[in-house]
């Protein structure tokens, strides 16, 4: 049989009939018989293993001294809250660690949802139950939520000088929450023993699939570029990986490129910051986007709660204003 040179011919794609922002399923291929397994388990562990997330980290609950303890008028206790607040997932958009703060005093069901602003945070599960007042109740947090890697225990988010009354909780900061791939035989000119990767990655939501797929691929790239010699030869592995960090970058563009062409109207922008990008003839996204943040505070009737609006509403798309 004759050797085939494959790397022109392998091609990523995204089936777009069920892809959704935290589910995606891919179709790499072809590759060598006995490649599909290695750059699939490559790519399936480092997903699962190495791309950072966003948890919540510890919490002081007002009138809280421990973890076994209850608030008057709350129908969880302080376990039963932990365990929900476990379940929040948030998007830090600085190096962090954030404070976020819940006041909560009407009867009924508190949710993330009720969990102060904060420019830097967006919560992406708002509807995820925290606690259940009673009439009268109230309940009083302050919540630490931090980026890292993987899963770690409360003894490991302990830091120095926090007041008394912390609690500090496991965090699940990994954003990938499941990783499938099968290999299927596909063919190649009159061959049918090469082989195609069908990769599903399922997310929290906080980072879409195709991002994280480009990302894991990168890492591997860089990992195995310690094997290549002073020829330079690239080892089939590192060149399907290669392969597949090029095509998932490049789907990844072309929904930029759609993006930015669309009308500021996408942001869903409060009355005042629309306005003023309006009148200052700022219709398009990448309009916006071309200018910084210092920029766009000239603009008259432009202030800084507004400014911060628009930087988290692009954050949202994961975009950003320009750099000074």
């Amino acid at each position: 049989m004759k050797k085939i040179d494959l790397a022109p011919l392998r091609k990523l794609s995204i089936d777009e009939k069920t892809r959704t922002p935290s589910y995606a399923k891919f179709t790499i291929e072809p590759f060598e018989k006995g490649y599909g397994h290695t750059v699939g388990n490559a790519i399936r562990r480092v997903l699962l293993s190495s791309i950072e997330g966003a948890a919540i980290t510890n919490v002081r609950i007002k009138g809280v001294q421990h973890e076994y303890s209850s608030v008057p008028g709350v129908k969880e206790d302080v376990i039963g809250i932990i365990l929900n607040l476990k379940k929040i997932r948030v998007k830090i958009f600085s190096d962090g660690p954030e404070i976020l703060r819940i006041d909560a005093k009407s009867k009924g069901q508190v949710t993330a949802g009720d969990i102060a602003g904060n420019p830097n945070v967006e919560i992406v599960n708002p509807k995820q139950v925290i606690a259940t007042l009673n009439p009268g109740a109230s309940l009083s947090m302050e919540i630490e939520a931090a980026k890292g890697f993987g899963y770690s225990i409360s003894d490991e988010n302990k830091r120095p000088g926090k007041p008394a009354g912390t609690i500090f909780i496991d965090s699940l900061f990994s954003p990938i929450v499941k990783v499938n791939y099968e290999i299927e035989n596909t063919r190649v000119e009159q061959f049918t023993d090469y082989e195609k990767i069908l990769l599903d990655v399922w997310t929290d939501g906080t980072i879409e699939p195709a991002d994280a797929v480009a990302y894991s691929s990168k890492l591997l790239r860089e990992v195995l570029s310690v094997f290549i010699g002073e020829s330079q030869e690239e080892n089939p592995a590192a060149e399907a990986v290669s392969a597949v960090s090029d095509e998932v970058e490049e789907i990844v563009d072309e929904k930029r490129k759609e993006l930015v062409e669309q009308s500021i109207d996408i942001l869903v922008l409060s009355k005042r910051p629309a306005n003023c990008l309006e009148k200052n003839g700022i219709k398009k996204i990448k309009s916006l986007i071309a200018l910084n943040a210092a920029e766009l505070l000239n603009l008259e009737n432009m202030g800084k709660g507004s400014l911060e609006e628009i930087k988290k509403k692009l954050a949202e798309l994961d975009l950003t204003l320009a750099e000074k």
